[in-house]
């Protein structure tokens, strides 16, 4: 089953619906965090971070992107994520299959760094 490219479409719309995703990227200032790792926290997502986080923070493509989404895709992916000026934006290589996305997205990363 191949998901569709904003494969957090439903979990921001859940946590919109929730209201708590403003109060967890607080409680980040109110614990003097000095840097984010988003990996720690898959559902805050990047609007919220971008918003409501004082400290700087990274943000993922995760495995399960890298896995059902195309090389072009990814692309559209990483560069939504740049858009929230994140530190830096990782991913993982976990099968060799893969390779070419990787490339893809290096390209990508090269292009807006």
């Amino acid at each position: 089953m191949k998901l569709p490219a904003d494969v957090d479409k439903l979990t921001r719309a859940y946590l919109k619906a929730t209201r708590e995703v403003p109060r967890a990227a607080e409680l980040l200032g109110e614990a003097r965090i000095a840097m984010f790792d988003s990996g720690v926290d898959q559902y805050l997502p990047p609007e919220a971070l971008q918003r409501s986080c004082p400290a700087p923070f990274s943000l993922r493509i995760w495995p399960a992107h890298v896995y059902v989404l195309s090389a072009e895709e990814l692309v559209e992916r990483y560069e939504h994520l740049a858009s929230f000026t994140p530190t830096s934006i990782s991913f993982a290589l976990e099968r060799l299959a893969d390779e070419p996305k990787a490339a893809a997205l290096l390209e990508v990363a090269r292009k807006l760094a």
